[in-house]
């Protein structure tokens, strides 16, 4: 009795225990290795599939995944191919993928979405990380995703984008309880 219930539960009901185990309990034996990292088959499959330009199995294989795993993904390919990589999964680019991201990367990245992606994700944000992740794309490229925001959400970013960088009004939060 002294066996903890993950164990108790497998020995009784091995398909019950697998649906109630928490995900960090469980290793992905396709995708993740004994230290939850991706494995270099895995990664394979992915960038095979990529070049063979089979979205959906791109997007088959990654979808399950958590999305720190996602933005080590992002962060293995090169540069020339996160652009075709992000068309394939643009809807699985959250922003808690985008928040796992390196700063370089991140920028590589939000160049690559279109822009109505880029609004998405920057909706899902709080308007000072929206801006941050906006005020690194060119002028035309932060006008256009601007035009994809909806109204409030423009306004607020646009209010703080009028701010000189590295100020308190372009740092401050615009979000009240």
């Amino acid at each position: 009795m002294n066996q903890p219930l993950d164990e108790a539960l497998v020995e009784t009901d091995p398909h019950l225990a697998e649906d109630v185990a928490r995900p960090d309990d469980r290793i992905d034996d396709e995708r993740l290795d004994e230290e939850n990292t991706l494995k270099a088959d895995f990664v394979r499959q992915v960038r095979d599939a990529l070049e063979e330009g089979d979205q959906g199995k791109v997007y088959d294989l990654v979808e399950p995944l958590h999305p720190a795993d996602i933005a080590d993904l992002i962060e293995l390919f090169e540069r020339d191919e996160r652009a075709g990589f992000a068309a394939a999964i643009t809807d699985l680019m959250g922003s808690e993928v985008i928040a796992e991201l390196n700063d370089f990367v991140r920028e590589d990245m939000m160049e690559a979405l279109p822009a109505d992606a880029v609004a998405a994700i920057a909706e899902q944000l709080d308007t000072d990380d929206a801006v941050q992740l906006i005020e690194d794309l060119d002028e035309d490229d932060q006008q256009a995703v601007l035009a994809e925001l909806d109204d409030e959400d423009r306004v607020a970013i646009e209010s703080a984008l009028a701010y000189p960088e590295e100020t308190a009004g372009r740092l401050m939060s615009r979000e009240f309880v």
